[in-house]
């Protein structure tokens, strides 16, 4: 996941600048190109992955996509998410860390659009069961949100869906599920169109 540095307000206006397009093609491709002007400014955040991460100054190695029979499992569940606004409900995939249910801990959130390859495709729970288990990363919610009608429409910087995004789902995630309910506690990312939306949720909404 890529994010410009907050302190870098001439990369967050370069694609705050990109308007949205009718044709979401030429959106996308405005967007390609305000990145690749601002790639030399960009950071990777805190949720990049790397095979030679370190546990208490010393590195370790697994797989990230082969179940490990080591680590405790966490559980993947399916829940509707209503909204307000016609065509926008929708059922997500919820995967809740190992233990979840037995403790009374608020865990952080990570949400992923387009995330149904993820899920197909990607490994997703078996990865974020080992990253949570070797102690990459801490315990985490993860909210797998599919995309509805046209995705690419959806995705294309698309006012109604951000507005679906930060009024109901965040919200409704934070009451159903026991979260940290702040904006440092929680991370955006997508899957291919989904990335387009994710990172312009993290531009227009921090």
């Amino acid at each position: 996941i890529l994010v410009p540095r907050h302190d870098d307000r001439h990369a967050v206006d370069l694609i705050r600048r990109t308007k949205p397009e009718h044709d979401p093609c030429v959106t996308i491709r405005k967007i390609t190109c305000a990145m690749r002007k601002m790639s030399h400014l960009l950071s990777a955040a805190s949720f990049q992955l790397d095979l030679r991460s370190c546990r208490n100054g010393r590195p370790i190695r697994f797989s990230q996509i082969e179940p490990d029979p080591s680590v405790a499992k966490g559980t993947l569940e399916e829940w509707t998410i209503d909204s307000r606004q016609p065509g926008m409900s929708r059922t997500a995939n919820v995967y809740l860390p190992a233990g979840y249910t037995e403790s009374q801990e608020r865990y952080p959130v990570l949400y992923l659009n387009d995330a149904f390859g993820a899920l197909k495709f990607g490994r997703m729970v078996t990865i974020l069961d080992n990253l949570i288990g070797h102690q990459v990363i801490p315990p985490l919610i993860a909210v797998l949100l599919p995309s509805v009608k046209d995705r690419i429409a959806e995705y294309s910087m698309n006012p109604v869906f951000e507005t679906f995004f930060t009024e109901e789902v965040v919200p409704q995630v934070d009451r159903r599920y026991r979260t940290r309910p702040s904006s440092e506690y929680r991370a955006i990312g997508g899957i291919s169109a989904g990335a387009t939306a994710a990172l312009s949720l993290a531009l227009n909404h921090p």
